[in-house]
């Protein structure tokens, strides 16, 4: 698949040069980088159990599983991602949180079956009265999960969301639960599952 989009971005990329269509160039470019993301998903597949050269080729020193165990010290195995997330991404479907000192759950954001998402600040669940409230969508290919802010709301009144997207790779599922990267932010959030039976009624 990452040929069939390298070979469609360069026909486009001759036709845009032969025919002075610059805006073939951007269609090729959207080719090219569909093709670069499966490309970069075949490669994190075959080094699930291959150690091999990093994918920038490296000084020929280190291996993949060498920044495996780097990643690992900050919280990050994507190998358990590619391993235990599906394509359509209904393992996250949930609420995911953390739990107070006193072991009471603190939910931070609900991922819906039916695409919807919820966000909350610490404490605030269930209360709408300030939240976040939008879709969430799964790449697969690139490991990323898409948040689309449509409503933000500050005690009771609705405003403008900061943030309309929020894009964040998920560095981490297993059974501690997940991390996610704020691919703009730089930030990491580290969630755990939290189950309906947990939450009092």
């Amino acid at each position: 698949m990452a040929l069939d989009e390298f070979d469609k971005g360069m026909e486009l990329f001759e036709e845009a040069i032969k025919d002075g269509d610059a805006s073939k160039d951007a269609k090729a470019l959207e080719h090219m980088k569909t093709g670069q993301d499966y490309w970069n998903h075949a490669y994190r597949l075959l080094a699930i159990d291959n150690p091999i050269p990093p994918a920038d080729g490296g000084d020929g020193t280190i291996n993949t599983d060498d920044l495996k165990e780097l990643d690992l010290n900050a919280g990050i195995d994507r190998d358990s991602v590619l391993l235990n997330v599906s394509k359509d991404g209904r393992e996250l479907i949930g609420k995911w949180g953390f739990y107070q000192e006193d072991g009471s759950p603190n939910v931070s954001i609900v991922l819906n079956k039916d695409g919807s998402y919820e966000g909350y600040g610490n404490g605030e669940y269930p209360s709408k009265d300030n939240a976040l409230i939008g879709t969430w969508e799964w790449n697969y290919i690139q490991g990323v999960i898409t948040f689309h802010h449509d409503s933000k709301y500050v005690n009771g009144k609705k405003q403008e969301p900061n943030r309309k997207k929020m894009p964040m790779e998920l560095q981490r599922y297993n059974e501690e639960g997940i991390q996610l990267f704020d691919l703009e932010s730089m930030t990491s959030y580290k969630y755990e599952k939290i189950e309906d039976s947990e939450m009092k009624n």
